[in-house]
């Protein structure tokens, strides 16, 4: 009933706020738990499993990979001739500390300091479905006081001994093979979750700051995921996964089934459902599934929609549940600039636990590589020893 109330009163508020824009014509999991009290163990829309760097949310039309760039051997950022492409991005950071004087949400918690976020590269090589058999693959690096956050753990020690002066880290949050036939394809290795509206990579996001949601959702799984284009319209997901942010060899002994579906409803209504289910690696059994649906309100604002659910069997023999609602309104205010705002409610039921946070910031273009992102951001909670907060942040990425 409760969830019914907040999606209720959520409506509300953004029919009001579309009213207004229309008028105008507008740390590893158990460390994200323990730090907010949230008694566990344990992304156009950047909706498929196989998308492996989502461009940044808005503006559009800045793609970071390079993709469309011209066949060029010796040049980073671009398709060489053989296929292979070489690139990046820097993400520098800052955000203020709040009430709570740990920052923004549950990742960005080195507030006052000017900041790497991200020193991320990558070198890879798509495997394209459509026309017989081909084959691609993707390593990525990532060093800044983002990388704590994607590392791994488990098993031969992968990635998460890679700290350094308390905030700062590297990590591998992709490494695999790719193969595609006709309109299959597969990813085996370790890769990035990019079910939902946000994901690791600074470009796939657009604001600076991240959900609950996101943070309490796994960052990376390692296993086997095959992607099957039904039609045009609609495409199956389906795979095997050794639970939640393990590396190789997973010394939790996680087993995880991975699924879902994205399709479009409409020509302008898309729709994904991507769900896990098994041994997570650090809880015995979990359940979870991301929901997201977006479209277009107008030629110029869209509206999107993500809505999470997480059920644990925790030691002992406790289950914990967890849900969460986020909403966007995305409004372009020419090619350069957007305007943005989101509003999340979070809950784990079965502490009454809830978090709130919305958040209004602008994406702006002021260079044909580099964006800079300015938001603020306001937390309100219930039933949690924190006092409600608002902070400011600001980044800016430079793709390459």
């Amino acid at each position: 009933m409760r969830a019914l109330q907040v999606t209720f009163v959520s409506a509300l508020v953004f029919n009001l706020m579309l009213s207004s824009l229309s008028a105008q014509t507008l740390q590893q999991p158990s460390q994200v738990f323990s730090a907010y009290g949230i008694n566990a163990q344990t992304d156009a829309v950047a909706v498929n499993l196989n998308q492996d760097e989502p461009p940044i949310a808005s503006p559009s039309d800045l793609n970071s990979g390079g993709n469309d760039a011209a066949c060029d051997s010796k040049a980073l950022s671009k398709e060489s001739c053989s296929g292979i492409t070489v690139g990046g991005w820097t993400q520098l950071g800052y955000h203020t500390e709040g009430a709570n004087g740990f920052g923004q949400g549950a990742i960005n918690t080195y507030p006052n300091h000017f900041q790497v976020q991200q020193q991320w590269l990558y070198i890879g090589k798509d495997a394209v479905r459509g026309n017989g058999f081909d084959w691609g693959f993707r390593f990525d690096y990532v060093y800044g006081t983002d990388g704590q956050d994607v590392q791994s753990f488990g098993g031969l020690n992968w990635d998460n001994g890679w700290d350094q002066g308390g905030h700062y880290g590297h990590a591998i949050p992709q490494l695999y093979l790719e193969f595609a036939y006709d309109e299959l394809n597969v990813k085996l290795g370790h890769f990035i979750n990019n079910a939902g509206l946000e994901s690791m990579p600074a470009t796939a996001n657009a604001f600076y700051s991240h959900t609950y949601a996101m943070a309490n959702q796994p960052r990376t799984y390692t296993g086997v995921v095959a992607d099957y284009a039904v039609t045009d319209s609609m495409s199956v997901v389906a795979g095997w996964v050794e639970g939640w942010n393990s590396g190789f060899s997973d010394a939790f002994t996680g087993s995880m089934f991975i699924g879902g579906v994205e399709t479009h409803l409409t020509d302008v209504i898309s729709l994904s459902y991507i769900a896990t289910a098994g041994d997570a690696g650090v809880t015995d059994e979990v359940y979870s599934h991301t929901i997201v649906m977006g479209m277009p309100l107008n030629e110029r604002l869209d509206y999107s929609l993500q809505t999470d659910l997480i059920t644990s069997s925790l030691a002992g023999g406790a289950n914990e549940t967890l849900v969460g609602i986020t909403q966007y309104l995305n409004y372009a205010v020419r090619d350069s600039m957007d305007l943005g705002v989101r509003f999340e409610w979070f809950e784990n039921t079965t502490s009454g636990e809830q978090f709130y946070d919305l958040t209004v910031g602008a994406q702006s273009q002021i260079a044909p590589k580099l964006v800079v992102r300015p938001e603020v951001r306001w937390d309100f909670f219930h039933g949690v020893p924190r006092n409600d907060s608002a902070t400011f942040g600001i980044d800016a990425v430079l793709s390459y």
